[in-house]
């Protein structure tokens, strides 16, 4: 962390400030502040970035997935009509045994 200072406050004094080159501890404090931001905002810009690749991984996979799931639904409906029709024999089928 101090090599990264030493290099902030070097970069900070070329960047146009004139003047005295002793470095004091308001400015020191400064670049620490501007340091710690800018490796914050790095993260959630990373982490905005990771978050973004995911959405679009599941977009994509949903887009693949859909006809397959439009068919098995279809399927099932059609499964369930069957076994209601099978219910519906067989309750006709005990009935005229019985009769």
């Amino acid at each position: 962390m101090k090599n990264c200072t030493n290099l902030l406050v070097l970069c900070y004094f070329l960047s146009g400030v004139t003047g005295n080159m002793l470095i004091t501890n308001h400015q020191l404090l400064k670049v620490r502040i501007m340091a710690v931001i800018t490796l914050f905002l790095a993260v959630v810009i990373i982490l905005i970035i990771i978050y973004q690749q995911n959405l679009k991984n599941k977009e994509c996979t949903i887009r693949r997935l859909s006809p397959n799931l439009q068919n098995y639904i279809q399927q099932q409906k059609e499964n369930e009509i069957r076994i209601k029709q099978n219910k519906e024999l067989l309750l006709s089928d005990k009935n005229l045994s019985k009769a």
